[in-house]
């Protein structure tokens, strides 16, 4: 293969594995693996008994049909605004209480009539290969 101009070459086989959602490593290797570390992170420490009264709080000002999961996130300092202890990481303390939401005993008692229901449909031969 002769390269008479190899900007052209190469640009059109950009654009030729881009077609196939590829692209070359060359290209970016530098940006995915530094050569040195670069943390954004930073050190942190909760310490439970200093934000337990935080965590209940949250079940006198939020009502739980408010919120799916009444969870304080644990943010990194280094990471404002991204709710995550890392990049790819987050946590949280959730507050849980002893009453099951109304919603969820109507979810539980419906999977358990669906249970009960195939169950007896079973039973009665419905939905079964029947041979003669």
């Amino acid at each position: 293969m002769t390269n008479d101009n190899p900007d052209a070459s190469r640009t059109a086989y950009y654009e030729q594995i881009a077609r196939q959602r590829m692209t070359p490593l060359w290209e970016s290797l530098h940006s995915l693996v530094p050569k040195a570390p670069r943390p954004k992170t930073l050190p942190a420490i909760w310490k439970y008994a200093q934000v337990r009264d935080l965590v209940m709080r949250a079940g006198c000002l939020i009502s739980a049909e408010e919120a799916v999961r009444r969870v304080l996130v644990l943010e990194n300092p280094g990471l404002p605004g991204k709710s995550s202890m890392t990049p790819n990481l987050y946590a949280g303390l959730r507050l849980i209480v002893h009453a099951v939401p109304a919603r969820r005993l109507q979810g539980a008692r419906l999977s358990q009539h669906r249970r009960n229901d195939l169950l007896r449909r079973r039973r009665q031969g419905h939905g079964q290969d029947r041979r003669r």
